[in-house]
């Protein structure tokens, strides 16, 4: 088991949140996922298709309600499942340019 697949294990599942339609954002993250020895084909990753409306309904755009409506339905699930926790990314999300593979679970 790699260092990223112990830290998943110990931390909860890796929810990537993308909007279906930005396949260039999913490619993109895939690079960082391959950078700390993960993959879009490891069992304790899933991504989860953002939520997009098309008002803001008191948020201050419909994008930022639909990273609030995205984010909560992770959670959600996440505690339908029983899991103690989860690790939330957002498909723009980049590591930190010294991450290792090998870094401490």
């Amino acid at each position: 088991m790699t260092a990223a697949e112990q830290f998943i294990a110990a931390h909860g599942p890796l929810v990537v949140i993308n909007l279906p339609d930005r396949t260039d954002r999913k490619a993109e993250f895939g690079q960082q996922l391959r950078r700390i020895g993960l993959s879009f084909d490891d069992p304790g990753l899933r991504v989860f298709a953002a939520i997009r409306p098309t008002e803001a309904a008191g948020f201050p755009t419909p994008g930022t309600r639909g990273c609030f409506l995205s984010h909560l339905a992770v959670l959600e699930q996440a505690m339908t499942a029983g899991e103690a926790s989860v690790i939330i990314c957002e498909d723009d999300c980049d590591f930190a340019p010294d991450i290792t593979p090998a870094c401490p679970g």
